[in-house]
């Protein structure tokens, strides 16, 4: 026995028999199983994704408590470690303050202390370097008379160089001149100069060294030995004391 049925989708109309109509509500039951599936099976992933997106959020909470945590944490012992810090430079000041106080207190004693020594060396010195001053004016007054004694000596010695290169130099004229008379002069006027010279020569000397002697040129004829020849004697000199005794 056939039967009608209507489409719902475009209202056409087929004759369907009874095995048909089987196969056709098998077939929609297989479909509505698969759709009731499916619809469980995303219904399914859907509350899996919202467990695990829960759990990752409750994750994600979790380590964002335990990062603030930490970050108080680190905070706290940033915090402590700056108030150690500030607390430790503070002491290093305070020491450093101290020590720049101990440092400025042992210059300042040193000073005082190279003050007075100064002071006592200027008191213990101070004799000493002014006889040191009249000692180095008394050698520089010495240097100074030796300088110009020296010159002065220097100065007659230049003299008596000059006086005596002088002498010579007129002894040298006088030899000279005496050469040119010998070689101009016979002997015997030579000798007569000669004589005259001698005899001007002891005046001279006379007053002071020879007051009671006698030179004078004696013409008397004398007899050599052999009383043979005669001969003159040209000068005599003789001496005596204070009361004629000769010598």
């Amino acid at each position: 026995m056939s039967q009608d049925v209507t489409c719902p989708h475009c209202n056409q109309v087929f004759e369907m028999d009874a095995s048909g109509y089987s196969k056709i509500v098998n077939q929609i039951r297989g479909e509505e199983f698969e759709k009731e599936i499916q619809i469980r099976l995303n219904d399914a992933e859907a509350n899996h994704k919202m467990k695990l997106q829960l759990a990752e959020n409750n994750i994600t909470t979790e380590k964002d408590k335990e990062i603030s945590s930490l970050k108080n944490q680190i905070g706290n012992h940033a915090k402590d470690i700056e108030f150690a810090k500030n607390e430790a430079l503070a002491k290093a000041q305070e020491e450093l303050f101290a020590k720049d106080k101990q440092i400025e207190r042992l210059k300042n004693e040193r000073k005082a202390a190279e003050d007075n020594t100064e002071l006592a060396v200027t008191k213990a010195t101070g004799p000493l370097e002014k006889d040191i001053l009249e000692l180095k004016n008394k050698l520089s007054s010495a240097d100074t008379e030796s300088e110009l004694e020296r010159q002065k000596m220097e100065q007659t010695h230049l003299v008596e160089i000059n006086a005596k290169d002088e002498m010579i130099r007129m002894k040298d004229d006088e030899i000279v001149r005496v050469k040119d008379m010998k070689q101009k002069m016979s002997v015997k006027e030579i000798g007569e100069k000669l004589e005259q010279w001698c005899e001007n020569q002891f005046n001279i000397l006379r007053p002071s060294a020879f007051r009671d002697a006698y030179f004078e040129k004696d013409n008397k004829s004398v007899k050599d030995v052999d009383e043979e020849h005669g001969t003159k004697g040209d000068y005599i000199f003789r001496d005596s004391d204070s009361e004629g005794v000769e010598f």
